[in-house]
């Protein structure tokens, strides 16, 4: 054997082995806030449906008295790192006008399944919704990364969607899922080393009371109390968050009709200085769909349904107001078929 090729071979077994040092380093260092399991029943309102094998949570509020006839149910959808804690305050006043409500926390979030459902959001929602409420008709709200799952709900079914609102996130932004950057990071993302490397990273840096508090108070736009940082922490702890974190963050986007959309009452609902998706994104969606009404909400960040809850639900109900009442009634309150266990 040669000198080079001597070399070479020590070269390609250093190698090999740093690479499976790297592989298995990080299963020795143990998580520290990761590790939470699922509760079975996180609120006294939870409810459990399932699409495609996959268990989702949800949080159900019945109309007050009922409800009013031919009023839609309301579906709300929240942004990344959120869950049904987000509505916590709009939730409950859209019960009281009449509307039942159903929020959903999407698998990797909140309280259900750390796995994805393997198919399309839209198709996956409506599986739940008409185990929850068959035959309903539904009015929208997607916060954020929710707001084009809400749009990709209102493409497969428009002729069940009475109004849709777009709170802090565009229907239409898009990323470049097709070129072969997000493929590649996409098939990093997928290796388990890799996987636990970056649990391992979110668990030491993200996952504390700390950080996420420095994280929530740039998208409030202002100091979050203790109970706001434990609300949206104690999901992120749950065992398994980051692999499906990352797997939503890699997975395609749903898929949206822009002309079914476009045909819907639409109102885009933004807090005045938002600094995670900017005011003008909102502005780029209304020239695009010169349809849709838009709100702003003065002083509110990403989150005004929290940090602005009077004010977005003057802006809400003063929208609702004015729209016509639907001519198919909705059905029975949320909770109907689905388990409440």
């Amino acid at each position: 054997m040669t000198l080079i090729a001597r070399w070479t071979r020590r070269i390609a077994l250093s190698l090999v082995a740093l690479v499976l040092v790297a592989a298995a380093l990080p299963y020795l260092v143990p998580l520290r806030n990761s590790v939470a399991p699922l509760p079975e029943r996180p609120y006294e309102n939870s409810l459990f449906a399932e699409a495609g094998g996959v268990r989702v949570h949800a949080q159900a509020w019945p109309a007050s008295n009922g409800g009013s006839s031919g009023r839609c149910a309301f579906l709300l959808v929240h942004g990344f790192a959120g869950s049904t804690f987000s509505w916590r305050q709009l939730a409950p006043r859209l019960a009281e006008r009449g509307h039942p409500v159903l929020a959903i926390d999407l698998p990797g979030f909140g309280y259900s399944d750390r796995r994805l459902w393997p198919m399309d959001d839209g198709e996956a929602l409506w599986t739940v919704l008409e185990a929850v409420r068959p035959g309903a008709r539904w009015c929208l709200i997607g916060h954020s990364m929710g707001a084009r799952i809400a749009a990709a709900v209102a493409s497969r079914r428009p002729d069940r969607i009475d109004a849709v609102v777009y709170l802090g996130g565009g229907p239409l932004m898009r990323g470049d899922r097709d070129g072969w950057r997000p493929r590649v990071l996409g098939a990093l993302l997928g290796l388990p080393p890799v996987q636990r490397w970056a649990s391992v990273v979110a668990d030491r840096t993200q996952f504390n009371p700390e950080r996420f508090a420095t994280l929530l108070e740039s998208a409030y736009g202002r100091t979050p109390s203790a109970a706001e940082v434990e609300g949206y922490l104690a999901p992120m702890q749950v065992e398994g968050t980051v692999p499906a974190v990352l797997g939503r963050m890699t997975r395609a986007r749903a898929d949206v009709d822009e002309a079914a959309i476009a045909r819907l009452p639409t109102l885009l609902l933004w807090g005045a200085v938002d600094t995670w998706v900017p005011p003008r994104v909102a502005q780029r969606t209304r020239e695009r769909m010169p349809g849709f009404q838009l709100v702003e909400i003065t002083g509110a960040g990403h989150n005004p349904m929290e940090t602005h809850p009077a004010e977005t639900w003057r802006a809400l109900e003063g929208w609702l107001g004015v729209l016509p009442e639907p001519v198919v009634a909705a059905s029975s309150d949320a909770g109907g078929r689905a388990g409440a266990e």
